[in-house]
């Protein structure tokens, strides 16, 4: 009996770790799967919500134009600003949220130096999203980090932070359409340099083979 229990103990020592690994990652996956669908229904709604069919067409979608005085400043008559409320406004009323925080010249949570919001929701998760000059110049989300599980560990991209990507002339939510699968690597991913992983999970049928 206790070499039968010794035995059992060398192989449950041996194979526990890989066994909790394989299920941190696919709490991992199932929380980015789970955002993608959200982030998508929020767009569906969202369009539903302000009478519009493309995502295009969304307050989201045009901000305003690229000045880097005027939307820094403040100003309520700002195009920037009203456009801004407005995305805000059809956000909260399409997503159960925790708070937003907007910062017009640097979020803590965002990237320093970068213009956007950032969105707290009760599942604990945390999108991200910065603003981008889109084609002339028209501010817009256009990209969103995810951190699956807060600001919980290990704070990866990769592995709990992803990007999401919006296609606004598909109205879809994809994954970064110019990266590659080939270049998530479990290395990259140690190093914070992971950002296209998405593409390879959604590649391996919602996998984290790596």
């Amino acid at each position: 009996v206790l070499i039968t229990l010794g035995i059992i103990g060398v192989v449950a020592a041996l194979t526990l770790p890989t066994l909790i690994q394989n299920h941190q990652k696919q709490v991992y996956v199932t929380g980015i799967k789970k955002a993608y669908n959200i982030i998508s229904n929020l767009y569906t709604k969202m369009a539903s919500y302000e009478g519009v069919t493309s995502w295009k067409d969304l307050s989201c979608s045009d901000l305003g134009t690229y000045d880097c005085g005027a939307y820094t400043s403040g100003n309520p008559n700002d195009a920037y600003n009203l456009n801004m409320n407005s995305c805000i406004n059809s956000i909260k009323s399409n997503l159960k949220t925790i708070k937003i925080d907007e910062d017009r010249s640097a979020d803590s949570y965002l990237s320093s130096g970068q213009v956007g919001m950032t969105i707290y929701t009760p599942d604990g998760m945390i999108y991200e999203m910065p603003l981008d000059a889109y084609y002339d110049n028209t501010l817009t989300i256009r990209s969103i980090r995810v951190d699956t599980n807060g600001e919980k560990g290990p704070n990866l991209y990769g592995r709990d932070r992803f990007y999401l990507y919006l296609d606004y002339e598909k109205n879809k939510v994809t994954a970064y359409p110019y990266s590659s699968s080939s270049s998530c690597t479990t290395e990259k991913v140690q190093k914070g340099l992971a950002s296209s992983c998405l593409t390879k999970i959604i590649e391996d049928g919602w996998k984290m083979n790596y």
